[in-house]
């Protein structure tokens, strides 16, 4: 077998390990949410989700160091033993660092905002601080927990993921049984529980690491490596506030002028956007280590062809789930969380099944442009582009436009990024031709999406029964996908298995 043929098999190993996870959690996911919607009740599920809100702005920290740890570990890989162990020992002393920083900022400004700000039911007002305390500790865990996570990403070692991540969804359906079952204040039960799987995962990744991972078997550092991912961290750590604070700020928002019941409704729609994230991060998260070692190489033509490659899968596999979701969302809101459905949660459904499609793009190629280091524009520029959207959402509000122009507000913004994003990777890399990447990565997609929400709307014109029309959505993606997305080669390639 060829380099390329076993790279090519590994990432498909990879993406299909990810994906069955991801199947799984998402299985999972879904009656968890349920029973703890029902358990919990609209309001201190609306308190859960606008006091995490306050915190998760902590979490730009997160996402930015495992933006700069998962680079540099994939950067590295090839190189000499002490070279990977000086990013292990540099990752664990800035994310130490990180950890500190959060439960400081949590524990003064955030909840400096918590107390003056929020609109929380006066009888709850105890219990939503101790909501809020966990919810900081549990901040802190995920960052102490980023160098393990990133490390295992870099060394594609998918499967081991897949697994802690599978025990985080069940250990969350457990918590979800418990509540049912609980005599004690089920919003208190849930947020101890809930910082408890987090330290149980956090530990996973700690011990399966420095058992079997050999970069993180021994604790090195190097001043010179320290600096650089330092400095990258920090200019990555501005475009990330900014994505952070678009989401979250978003919650507040809507808590400030709709008060806590569309805050519910804001949460639901939020787990269907961690939910089709997923499906694109899994895929995403595939490529990327190859992606990054690919410009470690120069191997520039292959890095290009990953990311278009990438771009069409990742499409692909997010359409077979959005498309039903979409076209269906009433009826499968109603099957998942029976008639306890807030008000806006439809609609607030779609429009983020919307955003989070465009999103894909976007994510695949700040994977190269991660993959330069050269991440100033996409920090600086991209990321104002996420902040600008709040004031302009709040303009909207306070002239009394309803909820849903908050994500009319998303998809508007997404569009004008994802034209920047293209820009900035011409110019940061002179062979990307972006007539190339239209024909290769998303003229495809757009002749799959044409037909894909074509034939399941048409179908809803002769029946009203959900099974028939997501069965019929399932069907035309697949056949749009083999027919009209793949090209000759891969098609030849997937007859070629099923006949084995």
């Amino acid at each position: 077998m060829s380099l390329e043929s076993h790279i090519g098999s590994r990432i498909t190993r990879n993406a299909i390990m990810l994906y069955l996870r991801m199947a799984i959690a998402i299985i999972i996911g879904l009656y968890t949410s349920r029973i703890v919607l029902e358990q919990l009740g609209i309001t201190d599920f609306g308190i859960y989700g606008v006091v995490g809100s306050i915190i998760a702005l902590t979490e730009f920290i997160n996402s930015a160091l495992s933006n700069s740890f998962s680079r540099f570990f994939a950067y590295h890989i090839e190189q000499d033993n002490n070279c990977k162990h000086q990013v292990y020992g540099s990752a664990i002393i800035i994310s130490l660092i990180a950890a500190f920083f959060i439960v400081i900022l949590g524990e003064t400004l955030g909840f400096w905002y918590f107390s003056n700000y929020l609109d929380i039911p006066f009888n709850r007002i105890e219990i939503a601080k101790f909501t809020y305390h966990c919810c900081v500790i549990g901040a802190a865990l995920r960052v102490m927990q980023l160098p393990f996570s990133s490390c295992l990403i870099a060394n594609e070692k998918m499967v081991a993921f897949a697994y802690i991540e599978i025990l985080n969804s069940a250990l969350r359906l457990g918590v979800a049984i418990f509540l049912m079952l609980s005599t004690f204040d089920k919003l208190y039960s849930y947020s101890i529980l809930i910082l408890a799987i987090t330290a149980i995962i956090a530990v996973c990744y700690i011990y399966y690491c420095k058992t079997k991972v050999n970069e993180c078997k021994r604790f090195a550092y190097s001043k010179d490596i320290l600096l650089q991912m330092s400095k990258f961290s920090i200019l990555d750590l501005y475009g990330t506030i900014c994505y952070s604070t678009r989401t979250h700020g978003t919650a507040l928002l809507l808590n400030s002028f709709f008060g806590v019941a569309l805050n519910a409704a804001n949460s639901i729609a939020l787990s269907i956007q961690h939910i089709l994230n997923g499906i694109s991060s899994n895929i995403i998260m595939a490529f990327s280590p190859q992606i990054i070692k690919k410009h470690s190489a120069d191997a520039t033509e292959q890095m290009l062809e990953l990311i278009s490659k990438a771009t069409r899968y990742t499409f692909f596999l997010y359409l077979i789930v959005a498309i039903p979701l979409l076209v269906e969302t009433e009826q499968i809101l109603h099957i998942w969380l029976g008639n306890n459905i807030p008000q806006y949660t439809t609609t607030f459904c779609q429009l983020i099944i919307i955003s989070t499609g465009l999103a894909i793009p976007i994510n695949i190629l700040n994977t190269c442009i991660h993959a330069t280091g050269k991440i100033k524009f996409l920090s600086l520029g991209i990321g104002s582009m996420y902040l600008i959207t709040l004031p302009i959402i709040y303009v909207g509000f306070r002239y009394g436009l309803n909820p849903n122009y908050a994500y009319i507000i998303y998809i508007a913004i997404m569009c004008a990024i994802i034209l920047m994003t293209l820009l900035n990777v011409k110019h940061l890399i002179q062979e990307f031709k972006l007539s190339s990447y239209f024909r290769n990565a998303i003229l495809p997609v757009i002749l799959v999406l044409a037909l894909t929400i074509s034939i399941p709307l048409i179908s809803l014109q002769f029946t009203s029964c959900s099974i028939i029309t997501i069965s019929v959505s399932a069907l035309s993606t697949l056949f749009a996908i083999f027919f009209l997305g793949l090209d000759s080669c891969e098609r030849n390639t997937i007859i070629n298995k099923i006949r084995r």
